[in-house]
C-alpha cells in the first residue's frame, strides 16, 4: 500500500498531474531555474517547487507565481562548513509529497541527496545538470585542485562518490542537459545505462525577435557573474587585442550577468582587472528585456567557461542570430558547429584573441556564421522539451499505478 507521505490519484489519461519539483536553492536567473521556470509555464501539469532557499525578488518571476513550498533553510555559500551543513539538511529532511504524484528532482550539485535517507517516494525521476563538478568532472578537478587542494578536501571528494552513487539509483531515470553531462554520470558508475536520457534544454524562437539594423561593435558576454564562468579569460583576450590595436576602431565588450553574494568578491577582481579600460563594461542583474536588448545588437557572443555542462546562453546567442565563440569542451562543443555557427576554441587566452580578431574583422564572416547560427538553436526548442518530461511523467505515474515498478 502506498505510504501516507503520497497518494496517487485513481488514473492518469489526460489528467493534469501535481508534481513536486525540488532544487535546493532557488534564487538566481541562471540556466537551472530558467529551465524550471520554462517548465512551470508551458506544462500541462500543475507543479509544487520544494526549496531549502528562495529568493523571489531575484529569480524568473514565473517561479514567484507558481506553488513554492520553502523548506529548512540552507546557505548557498560553497565553502566546507556551510557546504556541510547544507548536506546535512539535505540528508536529514522529508519532502511534503501528500498528494504529489511525482518527484522531480532537479539536480546540479547535490539536491540528489534529499532522497537518500527519505522513506518512500512516489514515482521520482531526475534532471540532472550536472553532477557534482569538482567531484565528477575531470577537467573542472584539475584545474580548481592544481591551485589549491588539502588531504582533507580530497578525502571528502572520494568520500562523496561513495555516498552519491547510491542517491542516484533511487530514480526511474535521469535527463541529462546535455551528452557531457551524460558522460560524467555514466563514468562514475552514478547512473546505469538503461536509466539515461539526454533532453537538451533550449530556446523559444518566436520570442528571440531580431534586430534588423547592422550590429554594433561589442562582444557580449552574457551569463552568471561568477568564477566558475571564467569571464577573465575573455577579458584577458580583449585587453590584448585593444592593447595591440588589433581590433577596429569603437570595439567594445560587454559583460551582463547576475551577481549573487557569494560571487561579491569575484565581481570586485573583474571590476580590478578593467579598471582605466572604458571599453569594457559590466551590466549586472539584466532583466530578460535588457539582456534580450544586447543580444540583439550584439556583434558576437563569447562563452568562456571550462567545459561547460551546456550552456542555455550559447543557445540563446545563436537564436537571436549571432556567431558564439566558445571554448571547444563540453555542451559548447555539441551545440555549436565550428566555422558553420560559430567558431570553438581552445581554453586560453591565445585562442579567444585570435577568434575575436577574426571576426571583428570579418563582417561577412560574421553575417554567415550568425545566418546559419539561429536555424541551429531552433533545434533545441522548449515545447519539445516540457513535452518530453510531460509525456514521462504520465508514463511513469501509469506505471506505479499499474504495478509495473
Amino acid at each position: 500500500m502506498p505510504s501516507p507521505a503520497f497518494s496517487l490519484r485513481p488514473a492518469v489519461g489526460s489528467q493534469r498531474l501535481r508534481v513536486a519539483i525540488y532544487h535546493p536553492a532557488v534564487y538566481l536567473m541562471g540556466g537551472a531555474e530558467r529551465v524550471l521556470a520554462q517548465l512551470v509555464r508551458r506544462s500541462r501539469h500543475r507543479f509544487t517547487i520544494l526549496t531549502n532557499h528562495f529568493e523571489p525578488a531575484r529569480t524568473f518571476p514565473e517561479l514567484s507565481d507558481c506553488e513554492v513550498v520553502e523548506l529548512p533553510w540552507v546557505s548557498v555559500e560553497r565553502t566546507l562548513v556551510p557546504t556541510i551543513e547544507a548536506i546535512a539538511t539535505l540528508l536529514a529532511q522529508r519532502l511534503p509529497l501528500a498528494d504529489h504524484d511525482a518527484l522531480m528532482v532537479s539536480a546540479e550539485s547535490v539536491g540528489e541527496l534529499v532522497t537518500l535517507l527519505h522513506g518512500r517516494l512516489p514515482p521520482c525521476f531526475a534532471y540532472c545538470h550536472t553532477p557534482l563538478r569538482v567531484a565528477f568532472d575531470d577537467v573542472v578537478r584539475e584545474h580548481d585542485f592544481r591551485r589549491s587542494a588539502s588531504p582533507l578536501e580530497r578525502a571528502g571528494v572520494r568520500m562523496f562518490r561513495l555516498v552519491d552513487r547510491v542517491a542516484w539509483r533511487r530514480f526511474d531515470r535521469v535527463f541529462c542537459n546535455s551528452r557531457e553531462t551524460e558522460r560524467r554520470l555514466l563514468q562514475y558508475g552514478l547512473v546505469r545505462p538503461a536509466h539515461i536520457e539526454v533532453l537538451h534544454p533550449g530556446v523559444d524562437l518566436a520570442e528571440l525577435r531580431l534586430d534588423d539594423g547592422e550590429p554594433q561593435r561589442y562582444f557580449l558576454l552574457p551569463g552568471r557573474i561568477a568564477e566558475a564562468k571564467n569571464l577573465e579569460l575573455g577579458v584577458e583576450a580583449f585587453l590584448r587585442l585593444r592593447h595591440e590595436g588589433r581590433l577596429p576602431e569603437g570595439f567594445r565588450l560587454v559583460i551582463a550577468g547576475m551577481v549573487d553574494v557569494k560571487s561579491q568578491p569575484y565581481h570586485r577582481r573583474l571590476r580590478g582587472l578593467i579598471a582605466g579600460c572604458p571599453d569594457v563594461e559590466i551590466v549586472v542583474d539584466p532583466d530578460d528585456a535588457t539582456l534580450h536588448a544586447l543580444y540583439q545588437r550584439a556583434w558576437a557572443v563569447l562563452c568562456c567557461s571550462i567545459n561547460e555542462d551546456w550552456g542555455l546562453t550559447v543557445i540563446e546567442g545563436m537564436g537571436f542570430g549571432k556567431p558564439v565563440i566558445a571554448v571547444g569542451q563540453g555542451g559548447p562543443a555539441e551545440s555549436v558547429l565550428h566555422e558553420r555557427t560559430g567558431l570553438l576554441v581552445p581554453p586560453r587566452v591565445e585562442g579567444f584573441e585570435a577568434a575575436m580578431a577574426r571576426l571583428a574583422v570579418d563582417p561577412g564572416l560574421q553575417r554567415r556564421l550568425g545566418r546559419a547560427a539561429r536555424p541551429r538553436a531552433g533545434e533545441y526548442d522548449w515545447d519539445r522539451f516540457v513535452a518530453r518530461i510531460d509525456d514521462y511523467v504520465e508514463a511513469l505515474v501509469r506505471r506505479r499505478q499499474t504495478g509495473g515498478g
